[in-house]
């Protein structure tokens, strides 16, 4: 198939699930009105109560298990907000269709295709809003083709993951050829970087970077630097920037980092700087102990860098993941992407 073909319909695959399942329950839906009404006799009214409320729910469980992603915690939730969406988009139609003059429940399947995208943008920013994001790593040395990995995924990455580093983190895989980002922006225009630094001296790469817009740099949370300063340096350059951690910390430790930063990173292997490493599972206590003091700050952040697979990444509610091997390594790297975006929730088998 044309990947022009596979890109349109992986941008708009939400969308496209989102309007088959909504045609369904509409049938859903009327074939239980009518059958109310046929063969049991019931009054207009509780017909109606009781065909949209199955609509409604049927919507909602194939949304949560065909299209979109929902963490365990948020069920409830998002529950919640389908339903009041949902009724509200019914209030929506009806008021339309009352205003145009024709009859709202024989228009039923004209009205929702016509007003559907209302719901749709409504669920996407508060049902479904845990979207988890993808992106594809490149270390910053020549053994990393640049463009033979963009022939693999081409845009398929939310964003692209760069890792410079020194000696003073892996000297057997030293990525600090600078001039690759350049390529990198060329390839990928519209796409973020997220620089991820693994150097003891920060200050000295970031320094180096050449300007970019839309791009985030990280660096490794260290007791003995000076954090703020590191910081503000990167903003100095108009880059996003972020904190990583790789040590287990307290959730007080946490909460004074929250304080400063909103850009978080878990690096989830044993030794940095070195691809194809497996999660290690020890990290999944820090991991939950940030996304549950997120939850009590606006507009905090959390990547997960290491060992990532699809199944790895539907177990936490991060909104971003990134991954070298398991895309690179597939024989289908764009498909694989795919799966890290659109696979379900909970599954059985390792990907």
């Amino acid at each position: 198939m044309d990947n022009r073909v596979i890109l349109l319909f992986y941008k708009l695959r939400f969308l496209i699930f989102y309007t088959i399942i909504g045609f369904i329950s509409l049938m859903v839906e009327n074939i239980i009105r009518i059958n109310l009404i046929k063969y049991f006799d019931t009054n207009f009214l509780l017909s109606n109560i009781f065909s949209i409320s199955a609509s409604i729910a049927v919507a909602y469980i194939l949304n949560v298990n065909f299209n979109f992603k929902v963490p365990k915690e948020r069920i409830k939730i998002s529950l919640f907000y389908f339903t009041v969406i949902s009724i509200f988009s019914c209030i929506v139609q009806f008021t339309f269709s009352y205003v145009v003059d024709i009859e709202f429940f024989q228009n039923r399947f004209q009205i929702s295709g016509a007003l559907f995208l209302i719901a749709y943008f409504l669920h996407r920013r508060y049902t479904f809003k845990n979207y988890q994001k993808i992106g594809v790593a490149i270390h910053l040395n020549k053994s990393n083709n640049v463009l033979e990995i963009f022939n693999k995924v081409k845009n398929f990455p939310d964003f692209i993951h760069i890792d410079l580093i020194d000696e003073t983190y892996n000297s057997e895989n030293i990525s600090i050829d600078i001039e690759m980002l350049n390529k990198i922006r060329e390839l990928w225009p519209q796409k973020k970087l997220q620089i991820h630094l693994m150097s003891k001296n920060p200050n000295f790469w970031i320094s180096q970077l050449p300007k970019s817009r839309n791009t985030e740099v990280f660096f490794h949370y260290d007791e003995n630097v000076n954090i703020e300063k590191i910081s503000s340096l990167i903003l100095s350059k108009n880059f996003i920037p972020g904190v990583v951690l790789h040590n287990q910390m307290s959730e007080s430790q946490i909460s004074k980092l929250m304080n400063l930063f909103s850009n978080f990173m878990v690096l989830c292997v044993g030794k940095a700087g070195f691809s194809g490493q497996v999660f290690q599972n020890k990290y999944s206590d820090l991991i939950n102990k940030l996304i549950k003091i997120s939850e009590q700050v606006n507009d905090v952040k959390i990547t997960l860098d290491g060992g990532i697979t699809p199944k790895i990444a539907s177990k936490f509610n991060v909104q971003e993941v990134v991954s070298a091997s398991s895309i690179l390594n597939d024989e289908d790297s764009k498909k694989q992407i795919i799966n890290f975006q659109t696979s379900q929730k909970y599954q059985d088998s390792e990907q």
